[in-house]
């Protein structure tokens, strides 16, 4: 730990730092002032496209450049110098104005534009936007870590699938289950809910003080100004919120959060039942030789990830409780409260970090005892009551549910007790033989099905290269469900003719295409496809993957691609960078991206 974080107020920032490196790039204070120069620049530069916006020359390439640079190379030293104008002024967004004027300044040509940088905008108009995008990207990096701790999930599953143990229902000894089948109960709840996730609209805003557009009708009363505030929301690879007050109403926000909530809760449980395992003996925690346990205790290994886990799970969903409360209320037209408490977002999505991240480490240092489990069932004979009591239920032996009540009910048995009760009802000796197999290894239902149902996508799913005369049928499919029918790209533009030229991917689970890719021989990746129930399972990794590996053997001078606004987080994560502005293909914002 640096000198500098044993002053911090936080732990985030201090003993956690480097768990929340990478979120730290997005929610500080330099990365708001820089989302907000973004959004500055980028209005400028819009409202320079538009003919009828007559008082702003349209940008030669020069001035995009410029602008562009200022984004590029924007630096802590430029947010502090933001934050020296706002000593000055008391005002953080006007701040920013000030800084791009000062910037604009020094570049040739650039008159006609500095007057018009915030041109029409209130405060909020730039903050809803930024704040958007910081939640956005901010998800990503969640995202990456949740997709990690469920691929954890669905390796323990898979390894442990056939590995009994004992229930517990209240507490208390139950009907026997696998390891492995209690992770995949959490890996189904955990994908539940970031599919959800995947699915969340992050809304802006561009109207002005009210949400009237007022001041934007009076400088040019003809224009459609709903229309273009619109397709700039729209641009900045947002959806866009019509009807809002001076702030954007932050019901997306809300729904955002409480879907966090969900996640948490989820790990929270997942946690506190390792916990219980670990206590029970079920798990061996590995051992650290230079590790301390207790203080006092030399003996001890606590099982301290899983107690971390909880701790900041907690914290998390705290604030964005709050949060999702707070932020959808706000007075008449606005007050500033929503204003001090959205800075503290990224703290929530800080601890949660900080939680996932002792979740991966806890599950690295766990070891299945499955002796102490196989020994747990066998001293609990009474959960087979369930299973024998059915099956009396199944013969017509009157009165069988209570006979195995009698029997068991706070009682200790043992196999010889159940031999003894079969015996003595009146049953055929079949039956008699049917029951007497029975154990509590033998009563695990239809575990090994469910189990199969789980299996994906690490074993059954299979990626390989391919081409479009021996494929078309498999990646016209799946490229149709996603392009044309849930992004509604018009069938003409999806097929374009080109794909008997280009090397093709796809990605099998079985015989199901659920996945697709292709590449230019030139270098560019282009239509990357996942079935919407097949996301969030790092397939769509691994298909990028093996395009690049197939790209690079093609030794062409950049591999590259447009990247839909909403994906850029996942292709920068595969080391990709952006290039230029945003720009339309098939009515949906892209960014160019090029391989580092």
């Amino acid at each position: 730990m640096k000198k500098h974080q044993l002053q911090t107020l936080s732990p985030i920032d201090g003993r956690y730092a480097e768990k929340c490196a990478a979120l730290r790039d997005l929610f500080s204070e330099a990365s708001l002032i820089r989302y907000r120069v973004i959004t500055e620049i980028r209005w400028l530069q819009f409202l320079a496209q538009e003919r009828d916006i007559t008082h702003i020359k349209t940008m030669p390439d020069s001035m995009n450049r410029a602008l562009q640079e200022i984004i590029d190379d924007f630096s802590l030293d430029d947010a502090v110098e933001v934050k020296k104008i706002e000593s000055k002024i008391n005002h953080d967004v006007k701040a920013v104005e000030y800084f791009l004027q000062n910037k604009l300044s020094e570049v040739p040509g650039s008159t006609d534009y500095i007057s018009s940088i915030h041109f029409a905008c209130t405060s909020e108009d730039i903050n809803n936007v930024s704040y958007a995008m910081m939640i956005r990207d901010g998800v990503q990096v969640i995202r990456s870590s949740l997709e990690e701790i469920g691929s954890k999930f669905r390796a323990n599953s898979h390894q442990w699938f056939d590995s009994a143990m004992l229930s517990h229902t209240h507490g208390q000894p139950a009907t026997p289950t696998t390891m492995g089948k209690e992770f995949a109960n959490f890996l189904h709840r955990l994908e539940q809910q970031m599919g959800l996730l995947e699915g969340m609209h992050y809304r802006a805003k561009m109207n002005g003080a009210v949400g009237n557009f007022n001041a934007h009708r009076i400088a040019y009363p003809n224009i459609d100004w709903p229309s273009i505030s619109k397709t700039f929301v729209q641009n900045m690879g947002l959806e866009h919120s019509a009807y809002t007050t001076q702030i954007e109403p932050h019901d997306w926000m809300a729904e955002l959060l409480h879907c966090c909530i969900r996640i948490n809760n989820i790990l929270l449980d997942f946690s506190r039942d390792i916990w219980l395992y670990i206590s029970f003996g079920y798990f061996n925690q590995v051992l650290n030789e230079d590790e301390v346990g207790s203080s006092t205790m030399p003996h001890k290994i606590n099982p301290i990830d899983f107690e971390n886990a909880e701790g900041n799970l907690g914290l998390a969903n705290a604030l964005f409780a709050h949060l999702s409360s707070k932020l959808s209320i706000s007075r008449m037209q606005r007050d500033l409260s929503d204003s001090t408490a959205l800075r503290n977002i990224g703290s929530g999505f800080g601890y949660a970090e900080i939680a996932y991240t002792s979740l991966k480490q806890g599950l690295d240092k766990i070891e299945l005892d499955k002796e102490t489990m196989h020994k747990d069932l066998e001293s609990h004979w009474e959960v087979i009551a369930e299973a024998i009591q059915t099956i009396l239920r199944r013969e017509q032996i009157e009165g069988a549910y209570e006979k195995l009540k009698n029997l068991t009910r706070g009682q200790d048995l043992e196999r010889q007790h159940f031999t003894a009760f079969i015996e003595s009802v009146d049953l055929s000796d079949s039956v008699k033989q049917e029951l007497l197999n029975l154990t509590p290894i033998t009563t695990l239902g239809l575990l090994q099905f469910l189990q199969k149902k789980s299996r994906v996508p690490s074993d059954s799913i299979k990626i390989f290269e391919t081409s479009w005369s021996q494929s078309s049928k498999e990646i016209s499919e799946v490229r149709h469900n996603v392009f044309v029918v849930e992004q509604s790209v018009p069938s003409e533009i999806e097929m374009d003719g080109k794909d008997s030229d280009c090397i093709h991917f796809l990605a099998l689970e079985k015989s199901k295409p659920i996945g697709a890719a292709r590449l230019q021989k030139y270098g560019k990746i282009e239509r990357v496809s996942v079935l919407r129930e097949y996301r969030s399972k790092g397939i769509g990794t691994a298909i990028m993957k093996r395009v690049i590996e197939s790209a690079m053997d093609l030794n062409v001078e950049k591999i590259y691609l447009h990247s839909q606004m909403d994906s850029k987080i996942f292709y920068q994560r595969l080391g990709f960078i952006e290039l230029g502005q945003i720009f339309y293909e098939a009515n949906i914002p892209h960014i160019e991206m090029i391989l580092k």
